[in-house]
């Protein structure tokens, strides 16, 4: 059951689980928040039109086509992506925050990876290449080449933010202990 790891719409992963596959999430609204911590990849549209706000993927590399297109997301902090392929934030209209240090690759195709993300304020694309900017009409902080042209002016809050982090990973690993513990005790 896809749903299993759900506690109060916010969707956990375990260790265990390291891929999303495909389409597995695509149209469900029952999800707010992501945690996967030991994600490795997001399957094309996995997450299409979802209720998805926040995203955690600390060890996650590949974000595929369409990934995330047309969610309510807001943030994402995925450290280790190293491509973001092409589509995989469009039409996240809400979207404001993007937290890609070690981003190498980003898959513009004909209309961007964020193409319509006309709130995104804060984006770190790492090495990572962006040409279609015209709809990031909010953009203050940016860190990444546009264009033909390298620009690194982030100042803001990304740091705090990671501390906070370390917070959130124990949340989840109290959820995922008190998690094993209801599946122990509805096994007996």
């Amino acid at each position: 059951n896809r749903f299993m790891f759900l506690v109060d719409q916010v969707l956990i992963f375990p260790k265990n689980i390291t891929v999303v596959p495909d389409n597995i999430y695509k149209d469900e609204p029952f999800v707010n928040a992501i945690i996967g911590l030991n994600i490795l990849k997001i399957g094309f549209r996995a997450f299409l039109n979802t209720n998805a706000q926040f995203v955690y993927l600390p060890k996650c590399e590949l974000l595929q086509i369409e990934s995330f297109s047309n969610s309510l997301l807001v943030n994402i902090i995925a450290p280790n992506v190293q491509n973001i392929s092409k589509g995989a934030f469009q039409s996240c209209f809400s979207l404001q925050d993007c937290s890609f240090p070690n981003c190498k690759n980003v898959e513009d195709g004909e209309l961007g990876a964020f193409h319509s993300c006309k709130s995104i304020a804060n984006l770190d694309i790492g090495s990572g290449k962006i040409d279609k900017t015209n709809s990031m009409k909010s953009l203050k902080y940016i860190k990444g080449s546009f264009g033909d042209r390298e620009v690194e002016t982030i100042q803001n809050d990304f740091h705090i933010k990671a501390l906070h982090l370390g917070r959130i990973e124990q949340a989840c690993q109290f959820m995922q202990a008190k998690m094993r513990i209801l599946k122990h005790m509805a096994k007996n």
